[in-house]
């Protein structure tokens, strides 16, 4: 019986092991993008925006005006996985408009495994 035991510990291992690792890295790629609209809610594309990692105050994304086109905004990406998993994933986004207008949001992101997810903000700014 104790052998059956010894052997059956690397088995038991393995298995644990195995459970763990449920939770891996996929290929996909992950993107946190609101929908940006204006104030009749006609989506927009002709903005430029920035998204600001918090605890830094480093630049996550930047988009220069007019070259946001159909994709929108990306607040955060798999990229930046390293500095929101090391440091909190507090993301605060500005949004303008040549017209004046603008739209800020806050992003709180977790990123766990390999991936970012979004835990709160907006799904929409609005550019006001």
């Amino acid at each position: 019986m104790r052998r059956l035991t010894i052997a059956a510990l690397p088995l038991l291992l393995l298995t644990a092991a195995c459970e763990e690792d449920e939770v891996a890295c996929t290929e996909e790629f992950r993107m946190i993008t609101p929908v940006v609209v204006d104030s009749t809610g006609a989506l927009v594309g002709d903005f430029g925006g920035r998204s600001i990692l918090r605890a830094t105050g480093d630049t996550l994304h930047e988009i220069h005006e007019g070259s946001a086109g159909p994709q929108g905004f990306v607040v955060v990406d798999d990229l930046d996985f390293d500095k929101l998993h090391a440091l909190g994933g507090t993301v605060d986004v500005t949004l303008w408009r040549a017209t004046g207008d603008s739209a800020t949001g806050t992003y709180v992101i977790d990123a766990k495994v390999c991936h970012v997810y979004l835990v709160s903000g907006p799904d929409t700014l609005t550019l006001r």
